[in-house]
């Protein structure tokens, strides 16, 4: 899941937020980075050709002490996407199916 909002586009865009019809029977995955920004990204279930409608939300990690660098960038993320929710092309909602089991083999302790 690293980079996973790396350079992150879309393809449209429409007013709405995360209790949108398109996004609200979904999934969420947040992502947060080494300095505490938080970016949640809440999205619908994908259409036929793989795109998802998401909405975007930004912020800091709750009970942490940020820098006015951390602040700034999750402020202006929020400023940009607060009211809209954007549809995502399917390279990005093909990340967003991914489950631990999917990535790891489980197995008994000691075995791999």
């Amino acid at each position: 899941m690293a980079g996973l909002l790396t350079g992150l586009s879309f393809v449209d865009a429409r007013a709405g937020g995360p209790s949108d019809l398109a996004v609200a029977p979904g999934f969420e995955a947040t992502v947060e980075t080494a300095d505490h920004l938080r970016v949640t990204l809440r999205a619908g279930n994908p259409a036929e050709d793989g795109t998802l409608w998401a909405a975007v939300d930004a912020g800091v990690a709750a009970g942490i002490e940020a820098s006015e660098q951390v602040w700034s960038e999750a402020l202006r993320i929020a400023s940009q996407l607060d009211g809209w929710i954007v549809k995502l092309p399917r390279r990005v909602s093909d990340r967003l199916e991914l489950r631990l089991h999917d990535i790891i083999e489980t197995g008994s302790v000691g075995e791999r």
